[in-house]
């Protein structure tokens, strides 16, 4: 569905394109003065929380402007929120890239509470319902607000952190005990089969 979508609607992709990656990128300039990242870093988490920050600020954009005509995309963007939250789980062991691991973690929470994704028994079901979506969707206000009003506040990242994972040893992994669950096997998974190429299928498959 996703290589459908990226060759087939190529005008389409690039709107989703705009609202997740331009629109993180947008997501970093707000709610920071130049003392900002000093303040809230005492502990050494700040990149730690402000990547979920940025993305989120992209997202909740989108959320929040209901006569868009891009609001027809809210299943493409959904389908990327997910493929991001867990593709990211793969970077658990990088230390370079922790800060955007822990984005992932903390999308997790988001898409697990609003019962996007549901994890039982070494299976995960996906559900993007509009019922689903509008949960989602309110989570995503909800805790963006907080997180903005801690930027505000210039409260150390930690104590934000912290309410969705926290550092066991070397990494950082969720609270929640279901997402935990679903985190280690991905990873284990991701371990093994990770660096497979699928080499079944091309480009010419889609484009004529």
């Amino acid at each position: 569905q996703e290589r459908e979508f990226l060759f087939k609607e190529d005008e389409k992709w690039h709107q989703v394109y705009d609202i997740t990656t331009i629109g993180h990128e947008f997501g970093h300039i707000l709610w920071c003065d130049d003392q900002t990242e000093s303040i809230m870093n005492n502990s050494g988490n700040f990149k730690n929380i402000e990547e979920f920050k940025a993305t989120t600020g992209g997202l909740v954009s989108f959320y929040m402007d209901n006569d868009s005509k891009e609001s027809t995309l809210w299943q493409a963007v959904l389908r990327d929120t997910i493929k991001r939250a867990v593709g990211l789980i793969g970077w658990m062991e990088v230390d370079e890239v922790q800060p955007y691991y822990c984005e992932g973690l903390i999308h997790l929470s988001g898409l697990f509470d609003a019962k996007v994704l549901q994890w039982n028994n070494q299976k995960l079901s996906i559900d993007m319902s509009e019922k689903t979506y509008e949960a989602l969707k309110q989570w995503y206000i909800i805790t963006y607000t907080s997180l903005g009003q801690h930027y505000l506040d210039k409260l150390d990242a930690s104590l934000w952190l912290n309410q969705f994972a926290t550092k066991q040893e070397k990494y950082f992994l969720p609270n929640n005990a279901v997402i935990l669950d679903f985190v280690q096997y991905y990873f284990e998974q991701y371990k093994t089969i990770g660096q497979e190429l699928d080499t079944m299928d091309t480009k010419e498959n889609y484009v004529v």
